[in-house]
């Protein structure tokens, strides 16, 4: 299943008020077009949108958009090149509640905008 496959009118207009939230949050209709997005490419913008979304707030996108947040996490989870790299998950750990000192990563902490 691709995401792109997504022609269900509740998962357009969850596209669109995500991108409405992100990119003009006063406007009443807001979408890619009102960059010049040729039409062929609005698609493509609505999902780069509401993955970079889920990516940077879970909690946004699954309670704002959460047909949308399902169809992101089926495809990326389900790709054997995603899924080693991004995981996107349906619940998750409590916010802040820190990781147990075993669970593993890095023990040098990431400062903001540094590259890792």
């Amino acid at each position: 299943m691709g995401i792109q496959s997504a022609d269900d009118a509740a998962i357009d207009t969850e596209l669109y008020r995500v991108y409405r939230d992100l990119n003009s949050p006063d406007a009443e209709h807001f979408g890619p077009e009102a960059f010049g997005y040729p039409t062929e490419m609005v698609p493509r913008e609505l999902w780069a949108e509401a993955i970079r979304a889920y990516m940077a707030d879970p909690n946004y996108i699954k309670s704002v958009a959460p047909k949308t947040a399902a169809r992101i996490r089926a495809a990326v989870n389900a790709n054997p090149h995603l899924a080693p790299i991004i995981q996107f998950n349906a619940g998750g750990v409590p916010f802040g509640i820190p990781a147990p000192p075993d669970a593993g990563g890095s023990s040098h902490p990431v400062r903001p905008g540094e590259v890792i």
